[in-house]
């Protein structure tokens, strides 16, 4: 997306929404970690409009866990943007549909990802999607997160699945 675009955007978004309204903007989708430089950009833009008001900004970013570092860390907690990572548990499951391009498993990868979030989020939430392969697999899930020390996590029915 181009600045313009994102100008726009914004400029969309103060003027359409109520002043007594939260404005909360989610970045997810694909891998948005691969745009971190553009999401600073995009907050930046959002920091210096006329109309901004901190009180009234939520930012989150959902991330696949595969792209992650102290740098990121450093700009989400300097943006206030709140993490979340998408992982659907220990390896038998994560490595079940999120695999690399290769056909190589993400999950030692996302499974350091959410150790390292961890101390920069404590309250890092986790979303686990189960499928009609890994229904089974529901308590394990939640023994691994809990393992790792993730105290909030989403279980979520991939409802695209052949239940």
């Amino acid at each position: 997306m181009s600045l313009e675009t994102v100008d726009h955007i914004v400029d969309f978004i103060f003027r359409h929404t109520p002043q007594h309204e939260t404005i909360d903007i989610g970045f997810f989708g694909g891998e948005p970690l691969l745009e971190f430089d553009l999401i600073q950009a995009i907050v930046q833009r959002i920091h210096r409009h006329d109309a901004y008001d901190a009180s009234r900004m939520l930012y989150s970013l959902v991330t696949n866990g595969t792209i992650f570092s102290e740098t990121i860390a450093a700009g989400l907690r300097r943006h206030r943007i709140a993490l979340g990572i998408s992982c659907d548990g220990p390896a038998h499951a994560q490595n079940s549909s999120r695999v690399f391009p290769d056909g190589t498993g993400s999950s030692a990868i996302v499974e350091n990802t959410i150790r390292q979030a961890l101390g920069h989020f404590p309250f890092l939430p986790v979303n686990a999607v189960y499928t009609p392969q890994t229904v089974d697999f529901l308590p394990d899930i939640v023994d691994y997160f809990y393992g790792l020390g993730v105290r909030n996590i989403y279980l979520n029915p991939d409802i695209s699945a052949r239940w």
